[in-house]
């Protein structure tokens, strides 16, 4: 799943400079206030410890602010005070900083308080922590032998400088060789070094998988491209078209259907588990979401990530062929190209075979198990010896299924693929794949008979480990 970023906003307000200042008993009893009142989503009683007379954010915003920083980060597990600093807009000059570890990532929270114990300021910012360079034990398989093997082991280890980075699997396809590289634990708790087998949650390279079978579909005449959706839909969805217009299967697969990225009530669900709030979002509540949708545009020109969309693909593919989605995977995708380990959750066996994952900030998360709304846009755990199987289908670029997921249906996207060409003179199909804790990237270099697969079990960055190790195999 392409991840939903938060927007985090400083609400800054500028008034004359204070006589004296809140007190440090003032401030941590302001910010205990604003934990406890966060952890009842009592939003109204939090803008309400705000001092009218600076803060001159309208009540239904903040509350939308917050909404949202609970729905991305999830709750606040443990605060910390970090200084007294300058902050740049604040009334007195001046404001007090807290590390806030959320259960999915670490927040600064920035505070200033009137001398009556009021906030003036308040403001919440991505936080980075600061690197570590005692990487050189991290346990790794790497045998050190080549000038690839170096340089991998150079990004890797600028990679571990993150201190909560926990595994690490690296597979590339050179000139037809194939090189592994694994790195770190797949468990805190027992370490172990990820193996060739070891499975990761993939996250949005599913994607790929149903536009693939999207492909062979329009290939065996049972679909075409333009479409509408609702040929292949049960009951009346008059929704789904903007003035007359109707949503294609081609607009499903490359974003641009103008449905939402995820269903309207997905973190307002009952009992909602906001680390895996997928987990028990069935099929009743997917179709009762999907007729609420209001596109605001006609479809096919505007690029708007859906994992909805990508999800409805994929119910509408197993209706076309009557089978269920995971099937289609089995028969289009695992069977012919040699992915034996790669599944769905929740795992009937193999088990032990899954690593576990992390937050940016260290915390043990859940899997996002299949649900109705899963296994088509971001449902699937596979390995690095089944992804490097489905990467080198992508190289050779010669089977004429995969040869029409790679056109381009909309600007930069094929059939699921982006395409693209990152300042090299060799075109790029890639696509990332991010769930609370895994996140992974496949990107394939047909013309320079290259590729990379990165699976990692911590949600930490690996954009830099990607553009490092793509030009050293692509130059």
């Amino acid at each position: 799943m392409k991840k939903v970023f938060i927007v985090l906003a400083c609400f800054l307000f500028i008034s004359e400079t204070y006589a004296q200042e809140a007190s440090q008993q003032q401030y941590d009893t302001l910010k205990d206030s604003i934990v406890a009142q966060f952890s009842r989503s009592d939003y109204h009683a939090i803008y309400s410890l705000m001092d009218p007379s600076y803060f001159k954010i309208e009540e239904p915003a903040f509350v939308s602010f917050l909404k949202n920083i609970k729905s991305n980060s999830g709750e606040i597990v443990q605060t910390k005070f970090l200084a007294d600093s300058v902050f740049e807009g604040s009334n007195s000059g001046r404001a007090r900083y807290y590390l806030a570890e959320f259960q999915l990532r670490s927040l600064l929270m920035v505070l200033e308080a009137t001398p009556h114990g009021k906030i003036s300021l308040f403001a919440l910012i991505h936080y980075e922590y600061p690197p570590i360079t005692a990487t050189a034990d991290i346990p790794s398989s790497n045998p050190l032998s080549s000038p690839l093997d170096r340089m991998v082991d150079s990004a890797a280890r600028e990679y571990f400088q993150h201190q909560y980075a926990t595994g690490l699997s690296i597979g590339i396809i050179k000139n037809g060789q194939r090189y592994v590289y694994h790195y770190g634990t797949t468990s805190k708790a027992k370490p172990q070094l990820p193996a060739n087998k070891t499975l990761y949650e993939i996250g949005s390279i599913t994607k790929t998988f149903t536009g693939t079978i999207l492909a062979h579909a329009v290939l065996e005449n049972k679909v075409r491209l333009s479409d509408d959706i609702r040929k292949y839909l049960d009951g009346s969805f008059p929704n789904l078209e903007y003035n007359g217009h109707p949503i294609t299967l081609k607009d499903l697969a490359n974003h641009t259907s103008r449905i939402p990225t995820v269903p309207d009530d997905l973190f307002s669900q009952r009992g909602v588990n906001l680390l895996a709030p997928w987990n028990d979002y069935n099929e009743k509540m997917f179709w009762e979401a999907l007729h609420r949708v209001k596109p605001d545009t006609i479809s096919g020109y505007k690029f708007q990530y859906s994992n909805l969309g990508m999800s409805l693909l994929g119910h509408i593919l197993a209706r076309v062929y009557k089978q269920p989605y995971e099937k289609l995977v089995e028969k289009y995708i695992t069977q012919p190209m040699k992915m034996g380990g790669t599944t769905v959750l929740p795992l009937k066996d193999k088990n032990e075979l899954l690593a576990l994952k992390y937050s940016s900030n260290g915390y043990l998360l859940p899997y996002w198990h299949q649900q109705a709304f899963l296994p088509a846009g971001i449902g699937m755990v596979s390995n690095i010896d089944d992804m490097l199987n489905y990467l080198s289908y992508q190289i050779a670029d010669s089977d004429p299924t995969i040869q029409l997921t790679h056109q381009p249906t909309s600007e930069n996207v094929g059939l699921s693929w982006g395409i693209g060409n990152p300042g090299t003179p060799y075109k790029l199909y890639e696509h990332s794949g991010g769930t609370y804790g895994f996140t992974t990237i496949i990107r394939a270099f047909p013309e320079a008979k290259a590729g990379i697969v990165i699976l990692t079990n911590t949600d930490v960055d690996i954009m830099q480990l990607t553009r490092r190790i793509s030009r050293y195999i692509i130059n």
